[in-house]
């Protein structure tokens, strides 16, 4: 059996990898496979059921590492039955608060069929906005029901362990990320550990709810890696979960928090399978994997539900553990487990006499994965820093409102220091300027979706100045004047000695600066439309950057900035109402200058703010339905309609 999955952020990841342990219960020489490491020619010789975990990722699109798979696939001079040897069953992965729900899915499920593949069961689809496990679960049951018929499909027992963990010494302490080893457990991506700047609360009340502006340095030093970005790039930000959490967890498994360990395989190859990776490298710190590696609030699986219950010295504990993974408990399982958010180290606390072995406990428990943040600045301006706009997730639970929720890398992000280090990586983002100075630009960013405008105003200025600083014998860091910066706020104002930053114009430039040209796009200033949309509360509360707006529209970087403050007038306004009153002249720059629309925020605005445009085109373009649809999917082919949503 070939497991193959297509992941952004580990979910389809874990899945493959819990199948895979599965599968190697009931027989099958399994093995899971990352799309990107898959010769797609490989699938016409592919012996027993191949199955495929497919992630949809942003708008409808694959995700990074299943682009080639998707490239390939899409070949149109496939002939039909290419893949008439292969025996094939899909699981997709979304959230219905998209538009394109599950649409790589839905897309793998139908392309390997017109390939001539032979689907083993239904296209299961997840949605991530429920209870996706519960939907991974019921797709596994046909799964094995359809592979296995005789040997049910209800697990009862936990996988037997791959690894066991032997502890060979102690390490040293270190108050700082083990970056190295990080590297070895992300070996695709550039890991760089970045000092923070900067961490101060944009709002005036945090009490309503806290938004924290971050900064940090991008240059590591001469001969370290550095954070480099251009435009409105995604920083991804490796997730801590923090010592006191990891020791405390460490010690409740009867464990060293320094103590080393090394993960000695119990199973070797099957056949020409290889055996399964270690779910860390190692040696390494007991802390170090609970803390980097384990998701320890995350939702427990069944899988490590049984586990826990198998190492239960209290019969009690025992029996009740093993009826929150049983088909019986499923109801209780996702009241306790899933809706009142409970992790593993509140499950070990809550039973006691459980202690199960760490190598088995790593194979089982959800990964940490990497949190993804739109970059609020623009290196154009000051390539010395990167800046972030984060919302802190500290709110009742959904469905359970005595408990809270806390953000894993939100909260994480809150609490460091200024000189603390984070460790992060750059990806590519769609959200870039249009290269031509006359096209009219509409953003919409309410709370923190103001994030990439943010950039986007700060490029702007460096390209209506024409003008940057940099230092001597160092890379070029532009200077676009006060608008756009807050410079006020900047490192030195917090205490810390980071790198100079650009000044406000009233001061002279740093020693070492030097005024150098930086060329306008096509040698003009920019004279298009440039219009943005922002959404909070309340005015006097968390106006995100506000006098940094009202600068950029005093300078004319913006031509006009509609603001809708929800909950202070009789009624809430909201930014797709600003945009349906404003609805005539923004059809006029869509319909006739071909303006770009950028939308940044959540899902249920960017369904609105996509449905008023698309009623413009009825009420001002003179469209039919179908045709209002066309227009909108032809601007998102064209790259004039940037959507980055989240639910």
């Amino acid at each position: 059996m070939t497991i193959l999955w297509g992941s952004q952020t580990g979910t389809a990841e874990g899945f493959a990898a819990v199948l895979m342990r599965e599968a190697r219960q009931r027989r099958y020489a399994a093995r899971a496979i990352d799309l990107e490491e898959l010769e797609p020619e490989e699938l016409q010789e592919m012996e027993g059921p191949v199955l495929f975990l497919m992630a949809t990722h942003g708008e409808g699109e694959p995700t990074d590492n299943a682009l080639s798979f998707y490239k390939w696939a899409n070949e149109v001079e496939r002939p039909a039955g290419l893949l008439s040897n292969l025996s094939y069953a899909t699981f997709g992965l979304g959230n219905r608060q998209y538009e394109h729900f599950n649409s790589m899915g839905k897309w793998a499920d139908a392309r390997l069929a017109e390939l001539g593949g032979k689907r083993l069961v239904e296209l299961g689809l997840g949605d991530d906005d429920a209870d996706i496990e519960a939907d991974f679960e019921a797709w596994r049951a046909a799964l094995w029901k359809q592979l296995s018929p005789d040997e049910g499909v209800e697990e009862t027992r936990a996988p037997a362990p791959n690894f066991v963990a032997e502890v060979v010494g102690e390490a040293a302490v270190s108050t700082e990320p083990p970056l190295a080893w990080l590297q070895v457990m992300f070996p695709k991506q550039k890991l760089v550990s970045s000092e923070l700047l900067v961490n101060r609360e944009l709002c005036e009340d945090a009490s309503q709810g806290s938004v924290r502006h971050l900064e940090l340095a991008t240059d590591a030093g001469p001969t370290k890696p550095s954070l480099s970005y251009e435009g409105a790039d995604d920083l991804a930000v490796l997730c801590d979960n923090g010592h006191e959490l990891a020791t405390a967890t460490a010690r409740r498994l009867h464990l060293a928090p320094r103590a080393t360990f090394r993960l000695r395989p119990l199973t070797g190859d099957v056949g020409d399978m290889p055996g399964p990776p270690p779910p860390v490298p190692t040696p390494c710190a007991v802390e170090d994997a609970l803390r980097y590696h384990a998701d320890l609030r995350a939702p427990v699986p069944k899988q490590l539900l049984l586990l826990l219950s198998e190492h239960a010295a209290d019969p009690i504990e025992a029996k009740r553990l093993h009826h929150l993974a049983s088909a019986a408990g499923k109801e209780e399982y996702h009241d306790y487990i899933h809706t009142q958010g409970r992790g593993l180290t509140e499950l070990l606390d809550e039973f006691p006499s459980t202690n199960p072995p760490l190598g088995a406990l790593l194979e089982l428990v959800p990964k940490l994965a990497p949190r993804y943040y739109t970059i609020s600045s623009a290196s154009a301006l000051d390539r010395s820093t990167l800046h972030m706009t984060v919302k802190i997730i500290r709110e009742p639970m959904h469905g359970a409102p005595t408990r809270t929720k806390l953000g894993v890398c939100t909260t994480q992000l809150e609490a460091t220091p200024i000189g603390g280090k984070v460790v992060s990586f750059v990806r590519a983002s769609n959200f870039r300027l249009p290269a031509d100075s006359t096209t009219p630009i509409v953003m919409v960013g309410p709370g923190t979706g103001i994030a990439p405008f943010r950039a986007f105003l700060q490029e702007l200025k460096v390209r209506m100045s024409g003008r940057g600083n940099r230092r001597e014998g160092g890379e070029e860091g532009f200077w676009g004047g006060g608008g756009g910066g807050g410079w006020g706020d900047g490192p030195h104002a917090e205490g810390s000695p980071g790198p100079p930053h650009p000044p406000p114009p009233a001061q002279l430039p740093p020693p070492g600066w030097r005024s150098v040209r930086a060329p306008p796009v096509n040698g003009t200033p920019r004279t298009g439309h440039t219009r943005l949309y922002f959404g909070c509360r309340y005015s006097n509360v968390d106006y995100l950057y506000k006098e940094e707006l009202a600068a950029a529209l005093k300078d004319k970087t913006l031509s006009a900035l509609r603001t809708a403050f929800s909950r202070e007038g009789p009624k809430k306004v909201y930014v797709q109402d600003l945009m349906r009153a404003d609805a005539k002249q923004l059809w006029s720059l869509f319909a006739t200058q071909n303006a770009h629309l950028y939308i940044c925020g959540g899902t249920s605005m960017g369904r609105d703010v996509v449905s008023t445009l698309h009623q413009m085109a009825r009420d001002y373009g003179r469209k039919t339905e179908a045709q209002a649809a066309a227009f909108i999917q032809a601007m998102e082919t064209e790259g004039r309609l940037v959507k980055e949503l989240w639910s």
